[in-house]
């Protein structure tokens, strides 16, 4: 995904804070009890918040909650949201549930920002109060643990009951104990950081090994000749599944196959590499903007997709 228009444009928050981060880079910016950030440090910050609203899918336009308590974490995620060009929903962290949840769904947020997991890069952040995040393992909650890998399970009271006049999708989604089954694959710790690793439906499965899609795609999106990306198991003889990335090139760049593994082999695990490369001018969305993976697996692509050897 490329970032909006605010990098160059003064008038926007993003422009100021780049314009600001270039005349006083050493000036002092945010300050927080004995935490001082300079204007080049909230830059560096923002972006690298703007970098992983990126990787997650955030797009120019997309609305992104800001559930945060007042502070210079605050206003890194602020400015990390204009600079990936997306529009920021200012939530009160003391509303209650119910206010919580109008507001979100009134706005059309796409994406809630409640940690800005600068301190937790690998983590999306913790949950909004009153709302329990828990890892399934063959239908059990687990214990909070790193190293626990299921599907992340959510109950609350924001949450919703049901699907409206159909029972039976109401029970295939949700599991005992008014658990609702989210279709992400994750892990949490302790403390209730969630890392959000892949969806189920798209993890892909290489001789045994599991690779998430989202890691593959995080890592290529930062490819300076990649605009976007989406990745996807195609099958494979020999190793049940390959990977394949699907990107759209910036304008005048190339990208080949071999540039792209070798760069991205000092990032990921050899299995995880993509094995072909198909090359579009877009990605295919439905009416919400997001991708459809479904069809990038038979894609016929404008160029012919480019395989690695075995």
């Amino acid at each position: 995904m490329t970032p909006g228009p605010v990098l160059g444009d003064a008038a926007t928050v993003g422009g100021l804070l780049l314009q600001s981060a270039r005349r006083w880079p050493d000036a002092d910016a945010l300050v927080e009890g004995q935490t001082v950030l300079t204007h080049g440090q909230a830059w560096a910050r923002a972006q690298t918040v703007a970098a992983r609203l990126a990787a997650r899918g955030v797009r120019p336009g997309d609305r992104i909650g800001l559930f945060m308590p007042n502070g210079w974490r605050y206003a890194v995620a602020y400015y990390g949201v204009q600079l990936a060009g997306a529009v920021a929903v200012l939530v009160n962290t003391r509303f209650t549930a119910p206010e919580i949840d109008y507001v979100l769904t009134d706005s059309g947020a796409d994406f809630v920002v409640v940690d800005a997991g600068l301190e937790r890069p690998w983590s999306v952040g913790r949950p909004v109060p009153r709302i329990e995040v828990a890892v399934a393992i063959d239908e059990q909650v687990v214990d909070p643990d790193p190293d626990a890998v299921g599907e992340l399970w959510v109950r609350g009271p924001a949450v919703t009951a049901g699907y409206w006049g159909r029972p039976e999708a109401t029970a295939q989604t949700f599991g005992a104990a008014g658990w609702l089954r989210t279709g992400d694959i994750g892990r949490a710790d302790a403390e209730g950081y969630v890392q959000v690793l892949d969806r189920v439906k798209d993890m892909i499965i290489r001789g045994g090994e599991n690779i998430y899609s989202l890691e593959v795609e995080s890592v290529i999106a930062r490819h300076p000749a990649v605009g976007e990306v989406a990745v996807v198991g195609v099958p494979d003889t020999v190793f049940g599944e390959r990977v394949r990335a699907v990107a759209v090139l910036r304008e005048g760049a190339s990208l080949s196959l071999g540039t792209l593994r070798e760069w991205a082999g000092t990032q990921l695990a050899d299995y995880k590499l993509p094995a072909e490369l198909v090359t579009v001018s877009e990605l295919p969305r439905n009416a919400s903007g997001k991708v459809i993976k479904k069809q990038l697996a038979g894609l016929v692509s404008e160029i012919p997709p480019e395989r690695a050897s075995r």
